[in-house]
């Protein structure tokens, strides 16, 4: 019997969890102690239940998540990050994943928008990503938020970061002015 380590596509199409295999078992139990089995069954129901049951990123427990509701109560605009790799409770490594804008239908929130990590940095050789936000008009769809931009391409030798405000066209998704770049990542609006 072979065993071995191979990648598992997760939901985002990258491949960051690692499993044991082995050429000529049955199953996981064949390769692995009781403990980690269970281990296994359980981090293969929980991406079950993000696929299958429409479960997403949560703000909850969640450093750098945000969610602003407008004046009317009727529509919420939120910033997902997810935790990326090894963690135990809020400590570790996030990235930012979407904002999603939601209205209130009835009694549900319904999803009216989403920006994904992709989608947000399409057209720029840079990588960026959305670190706060500062305020949104759901009727004409534009936000102030914080970005993160790099100054330099993704494969540069070295990178740094410049933070700024920015009004954000969420229909279109592209800015449309710059406000001002802060002089520290933490500044508020």
């Amino acid at each position: 019997m072979k065993t071995g380590l191979r990648n598992v596509s997760l939901l985002d199409g990258t491949s960051r969890l690692r499993v044991p295999t082995c050429r000529g078992a049955h199953s996981f139990a064949d390769v692995m102690p009781p403990i980690a089995n269970l281990a296994v069954c359980c981090l293969l129901e929980m991406m079950a239940c993000l696929s299958l049951c429409g479960c997403g990123p949560s703000t909850e427990n969640n450093p750098f998540s945000q969610e602003l509701t407008d004046k009317s109560g009727t529509n919420r605009l939120a910033l997902l990050y997810v935790p990326v790799g090894f963690r135990i409770g809020r400590e570790g490594h996030y990235e930012f994943h979407s904002l999603v804008l939601n209205t209130k239908v009835g009694s549900k929130w319904m999803k009216r928008l989403s920006i994904s990590r992709t989608a947000f940095q399409a057209g720029t050789s840079r990588r960026r990503w959305v670190s706060e936000i500062a305020s949104f008009d759901a009727g004409t769809g534009i936000a102030i938020i914080k970005v993160a931009e790099a100054d330099a391409p993704m494969n540069a030798a070295s990178i740094s970061y410049a933070y700024s405000w920015r009004e954000w066209n969420l229909f279109s998704n592209e800015e449309v002015r710059l406000l001002r770049i802060c002089e520290d990542p933490l500044e508020r609006y």
